[in-house]
């Protein structure tokens, strides 16, 4: 004899369900299904309503994306704690050289620094131009004359003076002493005497006698310039 049902199928378990209800009313209620025997297949379409599921029971992702309207947004929260730095990174390449700036404004003056040590001496430059030639002299030399003092003896170990004048127009230019040269003998001082005259004071170095002359030098000049000697100057 063969079984009517070897393994209970859903279909099996649901038509014999169905008898139960329809003979017995309400008695189905005592009978219970298996766990996870009912899924898609045994759902007749639009079978499910809203009606039929528990409010709050239903999470997002039982919902297709797009099916469910975007809520309120949310207020903005707390700032975060900062995160530790980061590593640092590679140095990027080198940029290019920028433009040149504007120059700036000349800065002030510095101090005067000290003087340098004095440089060596540069070579000898080149002779200059010949300068032009100095106008004429006068057409001849003044006239100069010669004359000597009296012979004037000196005694042994004596000092003497002997003064010797020009002639009248002429001034004195210069003077000396004329010796007798066999005798020993020294000139103290020798001067002009104002602008006509020359006197000279002569010393006896010998045990003998002896003379000499004083000699002054004349020129018809028109201005003697200098310092002279008074003729009541003492001897030398």
């Amino acid at each position: 004899m063969k079984h009517l049902f070897l393994t209970p199928h859903y279909a099996n378990v649901t038509a014999t369900l169905a008898l139960v209800v329809a003979l017995g009313g309400t008695s189905y209620a005592a009978i219970k299904l298996p766990a996870k025997s009912v899924g898609n297949l045994q759902l007749k379409a639009s079978a499910v309503t809203s009606g039929k599921v528990k409010n709050r029971t239903l999470r997002a992702v039982d919902f297709k994306s797009g099916q469910l309207p975007a809520g309120k947004q949310g207020a903005t929260g707390a700032n975060g704690a900062s995160g530790a730095n980061g590593a640092s990174g590679t140095p990027g390449p080198k940029g290019d050289t920028g433009a040149a700036g504007a120059t700036g404004a000349t800065g002030a003056p510095g101090a005067l620094g000290q003087t340098g040590a004095t440089g060596p001496i540069g070579p000898i430059g080149p002779a200059g131009a010949t300068g032009a030639i100095g106008p004429a002299g006068p057409a001849s030399f003044p006239q100069v004359d010669y004359n000597t003092s009296a012979v004037t003896n000196i005694a042994a170990g004596a000092q003497v003076s002997a003064t010797a004048t020009c002639d009248a127009g002429m001034n004195a230019i210069g003077g000396g002493v004329v010796g007798n040269g066999s005798i020993n003998h020294s000139v103290n001082s020798s001067y002009p005497l104002g602008t006509t005259g020359w006197t000279a004071w002569t010393n006896n170095n010998s045990a003998a006698a002896t003379t000499f002359q004083t000699y002054v030098i004349c020129a018809k000049v028109s201005q003697i310039t200098g310092a002279t000697r008074a003729a009541t100057d003492a001897k030398g």
